[in-house]
């Protein structure tokens, strides 16, 4: 099937900064080839014979009785996008190829939601940076190797992990562009379903958690609870309790999230 097709115009992409095209395609065509266009628009994006891909978009559609269809279709250039890493704070993260998107926002802003295998310490480092995520130092510059080499402002967003038979850890990671957060960004967290009782709950089970922990220790190091260690429970937990609310974003299998 050949398209004939008409100047258009081009459009920055958000992803990748590269200037994707725009055409159009106005013609005209018996009832049954219109049947045959509407059935391939249907199936998503088609590579050209440059290796470009399109998505069509059938804009109108006329027609008389049982006489030929004047179609109207704008052809949008798209990305295949998949980093072949992703680079933040001292973490160089390899996406698998189960999990890479990329999605804009109205505003222009993107998020990256991938999945990565890491050691127990990159696992650790990236836990410090969860516990940081609603600070102000919550931004870091972000490279997506293989898509863009020019650096975000981007924050984490939603970290779901799973513990993996060769002892790696598995990540479903999401990233969030600095320009999608409201300059009351606090006050906006503060507003969402659940807080702040969810964050609330979170904060005061892992200092249960922390404190425990601590607690088991110096009752196998001292054999006795001397008021001391007591107020060593309490200090550990203050230090503790943030590293420990990663158990809360654990899953059986990320494959379904």
């Amino acid at each position: 099937m050949r398209f004939p097709v008409g100047e258009g115009e081009t459009v920055t992409s958000p992803f990748t900064g590269r200037e994707l095209r725009k055409l159009q395609t106005k013609f005209r065509v018996a009832p049954h080839t219109a049947e045959l266009v509407r059935a391939f628009l249907a199936t998503g994006s088609a590579a050209d014979t440059e290796g470009s891909f399109w998505s069509g978009n059938l804009d109108m559609e006329s027609y008389s009785d049982a006489g030929p269809h004047t179609l109207t279709i704008t052809w949008s250039e798209s990305e295949r996008l998949h980093a072949d890493t992703v680079e933040f704070e001292g973490l160089t993260l390899v996406p698998t190829d189960t999990k890479y998107e990329e999605r804009v926002n109205e505003d222009g802003s993107i998020f990256v939601t991938f999945q990565a295998n890491l050691t127990p310490d990159e696992t650790d480092r990236l836990r410090t940076l969860i516990a940081a995520k609603h600070s102000d130092s919550r931004y870091w510059s972000v490279i997506r190797r293989g898509v863009s080499d020019e650096p975000r402002n981007m924050r984490l967003g939603r970290v779901l992990w799973q513990q993996l038979a060769d002892g790696r850890i598995g990540h479903d990671i999401t990233l969030v562009d600095e320009a999608f957060d409201p300059s009351d960004a606090h006050d906006a967290f503060r507003g969402l379903a659940g807080e702040p009782q969810i964050g609330n709950l979170i904060e005061q089970v892992s200092v249960l958690l922390a404190r425990f922990e601590t607690l088991l220790t110096e009752l196998e190091a001292s054999g006795t609870v001397a008021p001391e260690a007591i107020g060593r429970v309490r200090t550990a937990a203050d230090t503790l309790a943030a590293a420990r609310s990663h158990i809360f974003f654990e899953v059986a299998d990320l494959s379904r999230w």
